[in-house]
């Protein structure tokens, strides 16, 4: 298969859900290269919220925001949080 041919990108962009740069990389190019290509051929390139739940669906990527901080961090956070609320309170007069 060549990077021109259109069963190619059907099989690496749209059923495999590969990203342009994980393309290029395996075909040894660049990843403008691969995106021209769809261009040309007139596929639709993700956008980069499209592309980000694409990794995340396939687990190429992790949620940046899940699983992130240690039990104990989270509750110095939320400790954090709710001691300036109650400072916010009272500077405005509230109870």
């Amino acid at each position: 298969m060549t990077l021109r041919d259109r069963k190619f990108y059907d099989d690496q962009y749209i059923a495999r859900e590969k990203s342009v740069l994980q393309i290029a990389e395996e075909q040894g190019t660049y990843a403008n290269k691969i995106r021209r290509e769809l261009k040309r051929l007139q596929y639709e390139i993700r956008d980069r919220g499209e592309a980000m739940s694409v990794s995340l669906k396939s687990g190429r990527r992790k949620h940046p925001t899940f699983g992130g901080h240690k039990p104990e961090t989270i509750e110095k956070i939320r400790s954090r949080m709710s001691h300036g609320k109650e400072e916010q309170q009272q500077d405005r007069g509230g109870d």
